[in-house]
């Protein structure tokens, strides 16, 4: 009798080993493949792509506008200051990026959005107004720009140079839009650089 349950216990335990691989087996063969995770082809900026998230390549530092603008004023012999504001709102505000160029030597230095705006009633409206009166001041030229946003992400982050990317700007008074970017935005910009 011993012998019989040991015998049943063995067969259960190797039964359930044998069920439980050729189980593993079989669903491997039927499943479908693994699929890799899809890359944009025509976007030569995104490294890596997960659901939302997008991970660009960053070929150039950008500068801050707070910290970075006086030392880039000093290497730069005719500066250029060009605000490109995007054409979509990346926030409530349609964030402008800026660009020194220098006119003599083409060279061109990129600072990040989001400290200044030409709409609202608060900290990047000052900021926009500050930095506007300190050109004015200096007499250093600045022209504004309209850029789509996905090439104003690109220029902002350091993916796309601005050599790459003057072509495809619109000048600000120019540029079709909305009623409300025409009055808010490109009209606050008129009047700050009238001041």
């Amino acid at each position: 009798m011993f012998d019989k349950l040991v015998e049943m216990a063995v067969s259960g335990v190797v039964g359930n080993a044998a069920y439980d691989q050729l189980k593993v087996f079989f669903a491997r063969s039927t499943a479908a493949p693994a699929q890799e995770p899809t890359v944009v082809e025509d976007d030569p900026d995104i490294m890596e792509r997960y659901g939302e998230n997008i991970e660009y390549i960053h070929r150039y530092r950008t500068f801050s506008l707070l910290t970075d603008l006086n030392a880039v004023l000093a290497l730069t012999r005719q500066p250029v200051v060009h605000f490109v504001v995007e054409d979509k709102p990346t926030t409530a505000w349609h964030l402008p990026s800026v660009v020194i160029e220098d006119s003599v030597t083409g060279e061109w230095y990129v600072f990040s959005k989001g400290n200044i705006a030409f709409e609202g009633s608060g900290g990047g409206l000052h900021q926009a107004e500050s930095l506007i009166r300190f050109l004015l001041d200096k007499r250093i030229p600045f022209t504004a720009w309209v850029l789509d946003r996905i090439s104003s992400d690109k220029l902002d982050q350091g993916c796309r140079t601005w050599v790459e990317l003057k072509a495809k700007c619109v000048p600000l008074l120019a540029h079709r839009s909305s009623e409300y970017f025409e009055k808010y935005v490109a009209g606050k910009y008129v009047e700050l650089s009238r001041a």
